[in-house]
């Protein structure tokens, strides 16, 4: 009888060990991933500001690339499509090559 319950009583605190283990593990990964979340964000936020301050709006490409001329990640701004894009903000280019807004 007493081997039986020692036996039972060793596999519940084995269990209760491997799930307070697997609990840890998983707020690591999700605190992980959630101050990656806040940094892309901050840095979002930081190039918005950036870009605000600069007063773009109805400028063409040509000066808003003398203006800013990298992004807040250290890259050179990119068009495609009807966007000119710095870091992950999209400038919307107009057709006449002016900056119309932000996307």
């Amino acid at each position: 009888m007493n081997k039986v319950v020692i036996s039972i009583l060793s596999i519940l605190l084995l269990l209760t060990n491997v799930f307070w283990f697997y609990q840890s593990l998983d707020n690591g990964v999700s605190l992980t991933y959630m101050e990656a979340s806040l940094e892309t964000q901050t840095k979002i936020s930081e190039q918005l500001f950036v870009l605000t301050n600069a007063q773009l709006i109805g400028k063409s490409v040509n000066e808003v690339d003398n203006t800013v001329p990298l992004d807040i990640y250290g890259s050179r701004p990119f068009i495609k499509g009807d966007c000119l894009y710095y870091g992950s903000v999209c400038l919307i280019v107009g057709t006449n090559g002016t900056i119309q807004g932000f996307k």
